[in-house]
């Protein structure tokens, strides 16, 4: 082998190498969290109602990519509910629910690297499940 090829050769395997790991590390959890939101809104309809319909929502959703895998955390203390979705060992989206009041939530949306494109479909969704009928209470139709 000639000198040029084996350095060629050898910048190919570095430059291979370079793009496979770079491919592999995607935004971890923390990394998104740690952003500020692109998106913030104020909805009339408690927090625990809409990150639970947004969750199932964005679960079922068809997204241009593939089924992200999609969880949620509720903080043990104070009264928040994370909905986040995972493609590919990277987050794609965080979606936070926080109440401000009995029945307003705040939802803050932030983004990570590998998510562009998916906050206009989420926030769409939000929004769906923000103007979804509450449903009655179990103690709504008996009479005192």
């Amino acid at each position: 082998m000639t000198r040029a090829t084996v350095w060629f050769m050898r910048t190919a395997a570095l430059m291979l190498t370079a793009l496979l790991l770079s491919g592999c590390m995607g935004n971890s959890l923390g990394e998104v969290r740690a952003t500020e939101p692109l998106q913030t809104g104020t909805f009339q309809k408690p927090y625990e109602q809409l990150a639970a319909c947004a969750k199932e929502r964005i679960e079922t959703d068809s997204w241009r990519f593939g089924q992200p895998i999609v969880q949620s955390t509720q903080d043990a203390n104070r009264p928040l509910i994370r909905v986040y979705a995972i493609y590919s060992r990277s987050t794609l989206f965080e979606v936070t629910f926080q109440p401000t009041h009995s029945t307003m939530t705040t939802v803050e949306y932030r983004r990570g690297y590998d998510g562009h494109g998916t906050q206009d479909q989420t926030w769409a969704i939000i929004e769906y499940c923000s103007r979804q009928a509450t449903p009655p209470t179990p103690d709504a139709g008996r009479r005192p």
